[in-house]
């Protein structure tokens, strides 16, 4: 079963921070043969609008980034 990851940035850049990178490398050493999958906002969107009615899409993209707890 993939395991998944969330990272939601203000600037949608594809370059992780170190910090995101280490933890991921971390992630994965503890589950080793898993596939890992990194969502990123339009991957979310598009899982969310898949999967879900169009009012949960809307509530998704009033989120902001660092928000959230």
């Amino acid at each position: 079963m993939p395991l998944f990851s969330i990272l939601i940035t203000d600037d949608q850049s594809a370059d992780l921070p170190e910090r995101v990178s280490e933890n991921i490398r971390s992630f994965k050493a503890a589950h080793p043969g898993e596939e890992h999958v990194l969502f990123g906002e339009a991957e979310l969107s598009e899982f969310i609008a898949a999967h879900f009615d169009t009012e949960v899409l809307s509530a998704f993209r009033t989120l902001r980034p660092y928000t959230y707890k």
